[in-house]
């Protein structure tokens, strides 16, 4: 165990309390979370700095007050469940839901424009041309 904290240290750029100490190990995929292979598993570095920080294994998500995936400053860090997981996400703008303005034929993307569409958000604009479309396409065939 103390092995496994010194070499997940020795993977950390840290500073002082306030600034966000960065991740420079392994990334587990695009969303620049650190990855650290901790008792016999995968574990998010961030995870692992709050469990160190805590000695405890987190209920819920552990969640960056900074929003910056790579900082595994325990200063940083709180647990939260699903929906503070997404609130922050769309409050820290990492959420890649949130950054999209317009659909892909470029109508803007708002809540008057964007709803659900047979259980998926789609453009209501787009929907609507493809639905008249296909009533013209039904209408000329009969």
């Amino acid at each position: 165990m103390a092995n496994e904290v010194a070499r997940f240290w020795s993977k950390v750029s840290k500073g002082s309390p306030d600034e966000c100490w960065l991740w420079t190990g392994a990334k587990g995929n695009s969303s620049g979370h650190g990855v650290f292979w901790a008792e016999g598993r995968n574990r998010g570095a961030h995870v692992y700095s709050w469990m160190l920080a805590n000695a405890a294994i987190p209920k819920l998500s552990i969640l960056h007050r900074c929003g910056r995936p790579a900082c595994v400053n325990p200063n940083h860090l709180y647990e939260g469940n699903a929906r503070d997981n997404a609130l922050d996400s769309v409050a820290h703008g990492t959420n890649f839901r949130a950054k999209r303005t317009k659909c892909e034929n470029g109508h803007p993307w708002t809540r008057e424009t964007a709803g659900r569409v047979y259980g998926y958000r789609r453009c209501l604009v787009c929907h609507r041309q493809r639905q008249r479309k296909y009533r013209e396409e039904r209408r000329g065939s009969k």
